[in-house]
């Protein structure tokens, strides 16, 4: 339903690519750099995070 392009360059930026770049010691080709990996390391911990909060204020009674 979306563009490969799209959908591909997204990937790059999912946990567990981004975990890969940060933990690979040769860059490889086609991932993000490091500094972009680690960007969306910590905005996927922090939504993560954020997320988390929100149900337990609404479900903790």
């Amino acid at each position: 339903m979306l563009p490969y392009d799209l959908v591909d360059d997204a990937v790059r930026y999912f946990p567990g690519k981004a975990l890969e770049t940060l933990t690979t010691a040769q860059p490889l080709p086609g991932t993000a750099s490091p500094g972009a990996a680690l960007l969306a390391m910590v905005l996927w911990t922090a939504a993560t995070l954020t997320l988390a909060a929100a149900v337990l204020r609404r479900r903790d009674v």
